[in-house]
């Protein structure tokens, strides 16, 4: 007696053979190959945009804190930096440390020098400014010394004048020469030794004497 197999498996074939023939021949069109070319690139495309600009919207939000520590930094010397090893930025943050150090003592250094420079040049205004009053206090004592010496003199040679400082004794008496007698005169006094000396003339002509 022969076999009864059910029919249903031949059913199911046909389909699943129909199915492979279309997948096959979809796969195998060229406009089906590009359009799922285009799809994943997209795909690739958008991920690796969406990445950019996760990374530069990262490293943009790390130069800003690095701004606020230090404001004159730029953006190469930022993106050196993020180059550089561990041990590499240690050793740099050193010898930055060291040059501000350096720095700050050599400007420290250079403010003592100008405020000592500064104090001595006000002591020496201030001894210059003490010497000049000395000097006009000392000209006008000597002005005023030498105005007193001057009044001194004035009065001690008003005092011992010869004129007026001799006493009486000392004044050397002069004697005054008589006038000289006539020749002719002496003649006739000799001539005539008995006549007197002549009479003089009365003082008021006009006046008669009592009688």
């Amino acid at each position: 007696m022969p076999g009864i197999f059910p029919r249903h498996d031949v059913r199911d074939a046909v389909p699943a053979f129909q199915y492979a023939e279309d997948t096959q021949s979809v796969t195998s069109s060229p406009s089906a190959v590009w359009l799922i070319v285009g799809v994943v690139s997209g795909i690739i495309i958008v991920g690796a945009m969406l990445v950019f600009i996760a990374l530069y919207y990262i490293k943009r939000c790390q130069y800003q804190r690095a701004r606020q520590l230090e404001p004159y930094l730029t953006r190469d010397e930022f993106m050196r930096r993020r180059k550089l090893s561990a041990a590499d930025l240690f050793r740099e943050e050193e010898e930055r440390r060291q040059y501000m150090i350096r720095k700050s003592l050599a400007s420290r250094s250079t403010s003592s020098v100008g405020s000592r420079l500064a104090a001595m040049a006000d002591q020496i205004d201030r001894e210059l400014l003490e010497m000049e009053r000395r000097e006009s206090r000392r000209l006008k004592e000597d002005w005023k010394a030498w105005e007193a010496r001057e009044r001194q003199a004035r009065s001690t040679s008003g005092v011992q004048h010869p004129a007026v400082a001799s006493p009486p004794n000392d004044v050397p008496i002069l004697a005054i020469p008589s006038p000289a007698k006539h020749r002719s005169q002496g003649r006739m006094q000799l001539m005539n030794p008995s006549r007197g000396p002549p009479t003089p003339p009365p003082r008021h002509p006009g006046r008669q004497a009592p009688g």
